[in-house]
């Protein structure tokens, strides 16, 4: 299922992932997390929790599922 949000942009430049968001893929504060530019879109990827462990089972499961178009 996919859902939209709308975020607004600080004046720092900075965005807040909704809670839900953040939950669903497992985003903690301290976790990394890529991002790729794709012509006027940006795509986030989960990279490491906040233990620094590279992101496995269902949560990159369901990151994968959102690098598909």
């Amino acid at each position: 299922m996919r859902r939209q949000y709308s975020l607004s942009l600080s004046s720092k430049g900075r965005i807040t992932l909704p809670a839900a968001v953040r939950r669903q893929l497992g985003i903690a504060p301290g976790s990394v997390v890529e991002w790729r530019r794709e012509g006027d879109r940006l795509l986030l990827f989960p990279v490491s929790s906040p233990s620094g462990a590279p992101r496995r089972g269902a949560a990159k499961l369901e990151t994968l599922k959102h690098e598909q178009p």
